[in-house]
Formats: C-alpha cells, sequence, structure tokens
C-alpha cells in the first residue's frame, strides 16, 4: 500500500466514531503575497481553529477542481481520499485537511508538543555527514562555516552547479553514508518519502520537517522517520493577517517536534490502550 494510502486509511480509522470539527475556511495565499515565489503554503482550518498547512502554487485558485468556499461546514475526513489523486493540488489540499486533523486530534486528548527551532532540534557536530533531502541553504550555509560535511539530494539538475560550493546530487544513493538526515515535508506531496527512507537506514537520526508535516506521526515513525518537525498555529487571525501581508509567521506559529521515543501512539492516547483494534508502533525498518 502506497504511504498516501496509509496515511488516509489510519487517520480513517483511528478518528472512527469521532465528531470531529468541520471545515471552517480553506485559505489560498494572496498572488501578490510573494511573487517570487514559486509556492507558498495554504491552509485548512477547522471550527476550533486546528489548522493544517498545505503547498499552494500561486494562481492555482481552483485547487484540481474543488472549491475553499465549498468546503466549508463539511468533515475534513472527507478530503483524505485525495492523498492519492492524480492532481498535484488535490494531494496537496488533502494534506491540509490530514494535518489539521492531526492538530485537533493532538489538541484534544492535550499531548503537549515541544518546542523546537526550525532544525526539529537536531544538533551537529564536526564528525557529522548531514543528509539534506531538498537544499536548505542557511543550513548548508552553517555547516560549511562550521567544518560540517554534509551532501544534497535534489531533484531539481539547475541546482547542481552551486556557486556556493555546495555538494548536491540527484543521486537518492548520496544518502546512504549520512548519520544525520533532515528531510523536507514535501516528500509527502510528491510521494518520494518512502524512495528516500531507503537510503537512510544506517542514519542515527532521521527528522521530517515542515508546516505540512504536521498531522498526527503514527506511519512515519512505523517507516523509520525519528523525529517529526512541524508547526501548530497559536494565534490563527494574526497568521491570517501575516499571510496575507506576506510576513514571516512570528509567533503565531509554534515550531515544535515529536519524538518516535516519547510517542506512545494515536490509538493510546485516545484511550483504546486496551481496544482489539489498537496497534503497537511497529519497530522501523
Amino acid at each position: 500500500m502506497r504511504l498516501t494510502e496509509t496515511l488516509a486509511a489510519f487517520l480513517e480509522d483511528v478518528t472512527a466514531g469521532m465528531d470531529l470539527p468541520p471545515i471552517a475556511r480553506v485559505v489560498m495565499p494572496e498572488r501578490a503575497s510573494n511573487p517570487c515565489k514559486d509556492a507558498d503554503f495554504g491552509l485548512v482550518a477547522l471550527t476550533d481553529e486546528s489548522v493544517g498547512f498545505f503547498y499552494a502554487w500561486l494562481g492555482d485558485v481552483e485547487l484540481g477542481g474543488r472549491s475553499p468556499a465549498g468546503l466549508v461546514g463539511e468533515d475534513p475526513r472527507q478530503l483524505l481520499g485525495d492523498l492519492s489523486h492524480p492532481i498535484l493540488a488535490r494531494r496537496a489540499l488533502a494534506l491540509g485537511g490530514f494535518n489539521a486533523i492531526g492538530q485537533c486530534v493532538l489538541k484534544q486528548v492535550g499531548y503537549p508538543l515541544p518546542a523546537a527551532d526550525s532544525l526539529g532540534a537536531m544538533r551537529f557536530e564536526p564528525g557529522d555527514h548531514v543528509g539534506m533531502v531538498g537544499l536548505f541553504p542557511s543550513l548548508a550555509r552553517r555547516l560549511q562555516r562550521e567544518a560540517v560535511r554534509f551532501t544534497v539530494f535534489e531533484r531539481k539538475e539547475a541546482l547542481l552547479d552551486s556557486p556556493e560550493g555546495f555538494a548536491v546530487t540527484l543521486e537518492p544513493e548520496g544518502l546512504r553514508g549520512c548519520n544525520k538526515v533532515l528531510i523536507t515535508g514535501s516528500t509527502l506531496l510528491n510521494e518520494s518519502l518512502e524512495e528516500v527512507l531507503r537510503y537512510c537506514r544506517a542514519a542515527d537520526e532521521v527528522v521530517l520537517l515542515g508546516p505540512t508535516a504536521s498531522g498526527l506521526p503514527d506511519p512515519l515513525f512505523e517507516r523509520g522517520v525519528q523525529t517529526v518537525g512541524g508547526s501548530a498555529v497559536v494565534n490563527l487571525e494574526s497568521l491570517l493577517t501575516r499571510m496575507a501581508r506576506g510576513e514571516p509567521w512570528g509567533d503565531a506559529v509554534k515550531k515544535y517536534v515529536i519524538r518516535r521515543g516519547d510517542y506512545p501512539g494515536a490509538e493510546r492516547l485516545l484511550g483504546r490502550r486496551e481496544s482489539p483494534q489498537a496497534r503497537p508502533l511497529a519497530s522501523p525498518r
């Protein structure tokens, strides 16, 4: 089963019988908010102000045939079937719904979300070989300054000839020798995460990062991710104002981490520990 299908089935199962708050709004970025970006973030907000982020390409206002206004009042679970949709915009919106439901569940059970920086609390030492799935320019410069070896796996050929001398490869094989790996949440959208993880089995630390990686992490932990770094909205109205202005999100959003070793699993969080349907987290492959 594809990971996207697993994500949908998992969330349908774990929320079965729950009355989830309906969708309150679907927000797309303003066309003029940041014209230099190829992509920005949209969001799915529920009536309890649980928010899930998704990638939204400027100008892609139709969301693959979905109407943002038409989704208001609907159960967010109706989006989950599109996680494997052939239209990229539909997959992106579905991932926003997945993240919003995850944030809602974590909020309802009162699960603590430890604050973290944009690197998922990962720390680096001179002896490390750091893998990046997707180029993090500011991190790459920092690692260069600190003489930490790193390899970037990218799918964009234009990034191969980096003027700053970054070691960029188009082959995921380059991740095999990395003991620490940072992976962007975009791998959930382009369905490349499982491929990437096959090359990270020897790594001591594997972190999946980004606002679009803010759902329940159970299926990700089962596949070998060790830490998930997501984003939880603290002040929705402030966030919407900042997004409309193209400003940094600042304290309207809290970055956090969930570590596999600290996380009991969604079934236990929801009080189903003794349920025959409860499934313990599988060991990483």
